[in-house]
């Protein structure tokens, strides 16, 4: 018998109808969005998220509530102590089909309300640690692993896996804290992180003038390989000189944030709150540089995840769906 997702201590409220039983719409009168530590960027995009819910949906208050990312995001949302929770797709794909990491389990009750910005997952590496390649990675310490966040380590043990390389054979190591990593990475207690770095990232901005670096890029035919194996990722390209030490190109996987409910959330509430999220994008742009990814062309970018009917009611009336 398949395990079930949630903890056997959350009590689900049933309604009868004739033909049995189905879980009553979950109508809050008080969001709670699940973001992530408070130094990503999943934390300020929520705190606008919540400004743009108590401000513009009547009836509503919200608040952004620090967590450990998309893999305790779902598990909140499954318990339904948060409301709207950041996932990067990757992990929510794997929990919705339960494969992967959650193939013992029941599909999660989860819906999406909308595609957020982009993650490009790169691996920055101590010049000196002899990696150029994926394919360097055998016998490495590489930072990857967030233990509340799995899409981090999943995507770089795909790309390395693309390249020949098993998990057996790289010494991954917890990342706790981005800035804890890059110290880590600085002071030479590991050879490198894979993490979501966007161009001028103050992280990486201080590891690169710290350090010599490299850059590993992932090829066009892997990547080919990989997307078509894996609708839920992107390809992303960005030029050399972003960072000190970045002189050619980086490609990879990039991986769509979302924002995602429960699947028994009242589709007018959905309704509302995905409306007044596009109607003050400037309030999204305002709290961090990847709010301008927030684009109503954007957020029905990723059709191999169910969206929420109240968003989909948004979507047609714009006419993007």
């Amino acid at each position: 018998m398949r395990k079930i997702l949630i903890s056997v201590s959350v009590i689900v409220i049933l309604v009868s109808i004739p033909f049995g039983a189905q879980a009553e719409t979950i109508k809050p009168n008080f969001i709670s969005i699940g973001t992530a530590p408070t130094g990503a960027s999943f934390y300020p995009m929520g705190v606008a998220m919540a400004k743009i819910i108590k401000d513009f949906v009547p009836g509503l208050n919200a608040s952004a509530v620090p967590t450990g990312a998309s893999k305790e995001n779902i598990n909140l949302l499954i318990k339904h102590e948060v409301q709207l929770g950041f996932v990067a797709s990757p992990t929510a794909y794997e929990a919705l089909k339960a494969i992967g990491e959650y193939k013992d389990f029941s599909p999660a009750p989860i819906r999406v309300v909308l595609v957020g910005h982009m993650g490009p997952w790169t691996l920055v590496a101590r010049k000196d640690s002899g990696i150029k390649s994926y394919a360097d990675l055998k016998g490495k310490k590489i930072i990857a692993d967030m233990p509340r966040a799995s899409a981090n380590l999943t995507t770089m043990l795909t790309i390395a896996k693309a390249y020949g390389v098993e998990r057996s054979d790289i010494d991954v190591l917890k990342l706790l804290s981005i800035k804890n990593a890059v110290q880590q990475v600085k002071q030479g207690r590991a050879d490198g992180v894979f993490y979501i770095v966007t161009p001028g990232s103050a992280v990486f901005v201080d590891l690169t003038r710290s350090i010599e670096t490299s850059w590993p890029t992932v090829s066009d035919d892997v990547l080919a390989k990989i997307l078509k194996e894996n609708p839920y990722y992107s390809k992303f390209k960005y030029p050399g000189g972003k960072f000190k030490g970045q002189t050619n190109p980086v490609q990879g996987l990039a991986g769509a944030i979302l924002i995602c409910t429960h699947k028994d959330m009242d589709e007018d509430t959905i309704y509302s709150i995905t409306k007044a999220f596009f109607e003050h994008t400037d309030i999204l742009k305002k709290a961090h540089p990847v709010g301008r990814q927030y684009t109503l062309k954007r957020a029905v970018s990723l059709r191999a995840v169910p969206f929420h009917p109240g968003a989909i009611r948004y979507y047609k009336e714009k006419g993007v769906w």
